[in-house]
């Protein structure tokens, strides 16, 4: 247990959160909302860096990078208030948006055909991409810096990001149809996700597809089933580095020893995001006040369709130790969504753009309200509640996956509605008599 100071910004933090989910919860009936889903992690994290992390080695998470927290928490929920001051007919639903299954079932019959073939065409394109992957690294290049480069990169790269909706979608059609091929088409992109062994997008992908699954009334959450997700986020961190040391011999991957310091290295990514915070803070030179790498997907994608070379990079090079404990390695470069912003622009920017983001994603929830929203609006606010789950550890700003996957949940839906009621309009415009 670390000292009384830790221990009073970690119940501060626990009251806040307490009071505003207390408030969402009697207003929305629920607390599952951008603010507990952003605030609720952090919260349980920072309590169990301050309550148990120091017996296995770690530093506190400081009374300081707690109140900024709060303080950002804050202005994210006031930003989410004022998404209800945007003028937009409400026509709302109940807090799950389905009127019944029969109208659900309506709804996934008609995108049923959309997201298998975007299952199969992502699952084709990660094959061929696997395949071109091994035969120029070999097996044991899986889990090396060039198998990412060569299976993260390029245009089949980019079509492999199809299956994030469509897992989202087949995930939720399977909560309600119980179909047994779409475990297939589940199970063929996971390993796809998987044997990069990026954290993020696997994350991500589980937890936006449990999300939409609870926002459509598919899928109940309780302590229970909380704590099952838990041990399995342990599960699948463990499995990404075995799935590496497998070249090597899968009896080493499981040996004590291995396993020991899996464990070790899975709460330096818990905890790594808030305690690197909470170490940057002291740091005289932090922030570095630069913008640029905050928009840099924008900023990158502008520059190469005018052709220039010069991109930006956000590499965090500045590593801090996050134990005393030195017989494993314990040092982060993420700093949770508030530490990222802040690394960059400072405190009041930081502040400012927690507002922003707070406005967008509380106008989001509007949106998944209405009777009239289609399909996409529900993908995407699904992802961003998982986004958000997870924003303790980092914030992706600098990602263009975050970027392109969201646009994909947007605009495709919205897109193949379009083409589907057009094909439908053009058929029963042909079949009227000349002359009618």
């Amino acid at each position: 247990m670390h000292g009384l100071e830790e221990i009073f910004g970690t119940l501060l933090l626990i009251v806040f959160c307490f009071l505003v989910s207390f408030y969402e919860k009697s207003r929305y009936g629920t607390i599952i909302t951008p603010f507990g889903t952003l605030a609720w992690p952090y919260a349980a994290v920072i309590a169990l860096v301050n309550f148990t992390g120091g017996t296995i080695g770690f530093y506190s998470v400081s009374l300081q990078s707690t109140l900024f927290v709060i303080v950002g928490l804050a202005f994210f929920r006031v930003g989410g208030g004022c998404a209800a001051l945007i003028p937009l007919k409400d026509r709302r639903t109940d807090e799950n948006v389905s009127d019944g299954h029969e109208t659900l079932e309506a709804v996934f019959d008609f995108y049923r055909p959309l997201f298998v073939f975007l299952a199969c065409v992502s699952i084709v394109a990660g094959t061929f991409h696997f395949h071109r992957a091994i035969s120029e690294l070999g097996w044991t290049g899986i889990a090396g810096v060039r198998f990412e480069d060569a299976y993260g990169k390029g245009v089949l790269a980019h079509i492999m990001l199809l299956s994030r909706p469509a897992f989202f979608f087949l995930f939720a059609d399977y909560l309600l149809t119980k179909r047994k091929t779409h475990l297939v088409f589940l199970w063929i992109i996971f390993v796809q996700v998987l044997v990069l062994q990026i954290k993020y997008h696997i994350a991500v992908l589980l937890l936006g597809s449990v999300c939409l699954g609870f926002i459509l009334g598919l899928l109940k959450l309780n302590i229970k089933k909380i704590i099952v997700y838990a041990c399995l986020v342990y599960l699948l961190f463990n499995l990404t580095y075995v799935v590496g040391f497998s070249r090597i011999g899968l009896k080493y991957s499981y040996s004590p020893r291995v396993q020991f310091f899996l464990f070790n290295h899975f709460f330096t990514y818990l905890y790594g995001g808030v305690i690197g915070f909470s170490e940057v803070l002291k740091n005289t030179g932090i922030p570095i006040y630069s913008f640029k790498e905050v928009f840099a997907v924008p900023l990158n994608l502008y520059r190469f369709a005018i052709g220039r070379s010069d991109l930006i990079s956000v590499i965090v090079h500045h590593w801090v130790s996050v134990s005393r404990n030195y017989q494993y390695f314990h040092s982060t470069n993420v700093f949770g969504f508030f530490g990222a912003l802040y690394y960059f622009i400072g405190t009041y920017a930081t502040f400012i753009i927690g507002f922003m983001f707070g406005l967008v994603t509380y106008f989001f929830r509007r949106l998944h309200l209405r009777r009239d929203a289609f399909l996409g609006i529900h993908l995407a606010y699904a992802y961003l509640l998982g986004f958000m789950t997870i924003s303790f550890f980092n914030f992706f700003f600098c990602i263009i996956d975050v970027y392109e996957v969201f646009f994909y949940l947007l605009a495709i839906p919205l897109l193949y509605r379009f083409l589907r009621r057009g094909v439908g309009y053009l058929r029963r415009y042909s079949s009227i008599p000349i002359g009618a």
